[in-house]
């Protein structure tokens, strides 16, 4: 069975990131919308996204989804671990620890390709 949190998580803070930069509002319902998800997948990943200060979602009529900090302090290991329930136990996570990779934040994503760090002897 395919695991899509990761992937609709990393769209959905890189939407919140590209509308604040447009000045833009972003809910659930728009991201759900623009990612052609179902509205309560997006606010169920919603939850660990918040709960770890990656986004940040104000309530009410007004209400409106908004980077939790700078979006250069946000890694895809961030929103990987965040969305994926397991992450004590499994391969996938000792991968992340195993690995020395430069990460790239949101605010580059799309610009840089990951690239092999050296490890300290």
């Amino acid at each position: 069975m395919l695991d899509y949190r990761f992937p609709t998580a990393l769209q959905m803070v890189l939407s919140v990131a590209m509308a604040e930069q447009l000045g833009k509002r972003s809910t659930s319902a728009i991201l759900a919308y623009g990612l052609e998800a179902n509205p309560s997948f997006i606010r169920k990943l919603m939850v660990p996204l918040t709960r770890d200060g990656i986004i940040v979602s104000t309530l009410g009529r007004t209400g409106s989804i908004h980077l939790g900090r700078p979006a250069a302090d946000i890694t895809l290991r961030d929103i990987y671990t965040s969305v994926i329930e397991d992450k004590s136990s499994g391969p996938h996570v000792r991968m992340w620890h195993r690995a020395a990779w430069s990460v790239p934040t949101c605010a580059g994503t799309s610009n840089r390709l990951l690239k092999r760090q050296k490890k300290p002897h």
